[in-house]
Order: structure tokens, then sequence, then C-alpha cells
């Protein structure tokens, strides 16, 4: 009944047509956000499921990747030829989208979009495949999770913080945790001047300020002119915006939001380590919310991350994610469920990857703690120096 069709070209018009018909597509399936993270040894695959009438039932766009991590070390990204010998990975964020809410057809559509996976994977000599689902796919459930359950993924909960903006403004700041109302009111009163990018040149002073975050955790950026002008190229569609918190002259802060089919998503939140105290980012995170609100979008999401372990003592877990839904959480978003979705294809492989990975990390930890920060305040918000991109 369902047909594959498997593609390295869309007309992006087209692509993203149809992907507003299902209300959960976000900007990271949309084929200007796909083509935009096309570069060396990494470009985008699209998947169509089509019906007798060569209807379009079902999408979900890909990114086939060398191995290396864009924020690896540049001793561990000059093995980065060698290593790709080994395979590569594909990756997607924000699907499947599946156009029907019929269970059956909902499951018979799912079961192509698998099975085309294994098609990639086998074509591109995958060493895995790493995808997440929807967030606003309320139709998720243990028969659709097991579907891949049953195709040798491990599925992971995860969970995300987002609102519902037909509320009106005075209830989306009364939703804000006083806290954080007062740390709002805080920066307006610094004279923190925020404002929406617009200019190629604002675009490197992002860049920059993005290598200065690097920089803390014992990452260097290469090529930022290149990736700036990309960008740049790629900001121009509207898919995603840009705001940008100033004190004084000085660059303190950025958001990047995508935007998309009515929900905006929390892409990426930098702050720099240039003072000991910075609000920059907690009136960027409002000052977007109001945004969004006011262009006439629908769902406003926080983004998130792995959701709580069932043993509430696991020091590691608390360790890497509380501090950052401590943050999420202050801005009244709802707790909704998505899945990060992962099929290991070549174990070897797989296991060399992540020997070298802890490796890398370990480097780069060390390299983190030798860069000297401000003394913070014990007055001040938690850390929200946190780069909620997916790679």
């Amino acid at each position: 009944m369902y047909k594959i069709k498997i593609v390295k070209e869309v007309e992006p018009l087209k692509w993203d047509n149809e992907l507003i018909k299902s209300d959960y597509s976000t900007f990271f399936q949309s084929a200007e956000y796909l083509f935009s993270e096309s570069r060396d040894e990494r470009f985008p695959i699209f998947i169509y499921i089509v019906d007798e009438n060569e209807r379009i039932r079902g999408q979900l766009g890909l990114i086939i990747r060398n191995p290396i991590n864009l924020y690896s070390s540049v001793i561990f990204r000059k093995f980065g030829k060698i290593l790709s010998k080994l395979g590569s990975k594909g990756i997607w964020v924000s699907g499947p989208i599946i156009h029907t809410i019929d269970e059956r057809e909902r499951t018979e559509i799912l079961r192509k979009i698998i099975e085309s996976l294994d098609s990639i994977a086998r074509e591109y000599n995958l060493i895995l495949i790493d995808g997440y689902s929807p967030p606003q796919d309320l139709l998720i459930d243990k028969n659709y999770l097991g579907e891949f359950r049953k195709n040798n993924y491990h599925v992971e909960e995860f969970v995300t913080l987002a609102t519902n903006l037909d509320k009106n403004i005075e209830e989306l700041w009364n939703n804000v945790t006083k806290k954080s109302r007062g740390d709002v009111k805080r920066a307006e009163k610094r004279n923190i001047r925020v404002k929406t990018l617009e200019e190629y040149s604002e675009v490197i002073d992002y860049f920059k300020l993005g290598k200065e975050w690097a920089e803390t955790k014992g990452i260097k950026m290469i090529n930022l002119t290149e990736r700036a002008q990309k960008y740049w190229n790629y900001y121009k569609t509207g898919i995603e915006k840009i705001f940008l918190a100033y004190d004084g002259d000085e660059l303190i802060s950025g958001l990047r939001l995508g935007c998309f089919n009515g929900i905006a998503y929390t892409h990426e939140v930098l702050n720099s380590y240039s003072r000991p105290t910075n609000l920059g980012g907690t009136l960027l995170t409002w000052w977007a919310l109001k945004w969004a609100k006011d262009f006439g979008l629908r769902i406003y999401d926080f983004s998130g991350g792995l959701a709580p372990p069932k043993n509430s003592i696991d020091k590691k877990y608390h360790e890497q994610w509380d501090s950052l839904f401590s943050y999420k959480k202050k801005w009244g978003g709802s707790e909704f469920p998505y899945y990060h979705l992962i099929k290991i294809q070549k174990k070897r492989s797989h296991k060399i990857l992540r020997a070298l990975g802890r490796l890398d990390w370990s480097y780069r930890n060390y390299k983190k703690r030798r860069r000297a920060r401000p003394i913070k305040s014990i007055n001040d918000d938690e850390e929200i120096e946190k780069v909620f991109r997916i790679e």
C-alpha cells in the first residue's frame, strides 16, 4: 500500500508545505534547516512515504555526518578522515512526521520509515542511527515505540517544557517564578538592551560569543567566518530568530529560536563569562517568549533533556541535568515526553568511537578547568550557559 522514496534533493517549499499539514512539525524537519546543516562530510537525506495515489503520508529528514562531533577537540578532529573510515552517523530531530491519526495507518507508515532507515544505513555505512521524536506528537504510545524496539532500537525517555501561547501576556508573566520575574526587572534596571539580530556583522558577533563559550568548555571552534556566512544566508529564510542582549556596547548573551509551523523552539542560549553576574539570558528568554506571542505562534518550547531516572538518587544524572531543568521550569511550561531512538549498526566501530570520545571529553574537561572564569555571586541564578542544540 505504501512506497518509500529516498532523495538527496527536494524543493524546500514543497517539502515544507507537506510538513505543516501536521501540527507537530518543527523547524528541525524543515528543508531550510536540513540544507543549512550540509557541509564537508555532512549532508541531508529526505524520506517520503507515499500511498498508491502518490500522496505523501510520511516524512523524515535526517543528516548523514562524519562520526566526529562538531565540538570535539582539535586534536581529535585531526583524526577525522581516519575515523570516518569506520562509518558515518545518521541523525534526525523531531521526526518522523506521519500524516494521519488512524492508528493502523500510522503503524504501517512508521514501519516503512524504519525500513527506509535500514536501507540508508546499508547504503551510507552507518555506525549508528540516532533520532528524537517530535515532542508535540501526542499520539506516540507504547505500540509506536514498540515498532522501534522490535527493530533493535534502544529507547530513552526525554522530557521537554512547553507553554501554550493562547494565554494572555499577563498569564504568561504570572506563570514565571517570582525569582525570574525579579531577575528580568533587575536586568531592565541595569539598562541591558535587547534587539533582534538584523545584520551580518551581528552574526559575526554572535559567533564570536559562541567561540568564547566553547573555549570555556575546552573546545576550539574553527572556520567561524565561513560558518557565519553560511548561517547568515540560512537566517534570511526566517526559519530562525536570534535575540541579542547588550550591556552597554558589549554583547553579553544571545538566544537562538527556531520558528516554524506555529512552534517556537529554544535552540541555543549563549552567555558571556566576561562578568560574574549576567542576566542577559534571563531577559532574552522572557523577550523571546513575548516575541513568539506577539508574532502569533502557537507553542513555545523551552527545550528539555533526559527524563529523571526512577532511581531518584542517581548522582550523575542530577549533576548533569538538575540546573538545566531548574532554569527551564521557571518559565511556567508544562512537561511533554519525547523519545531518543538509537540503533547501533556496527558495534565494534561504535565501541572504538565511544572509547576515543571519552578520551576527548577528558582532554576538553582538562582544558575547561584551566580556563579562569569570573567568580559568581551566590545570589545569582543558576548557570544557564548551556547549548540546547542537539548534535
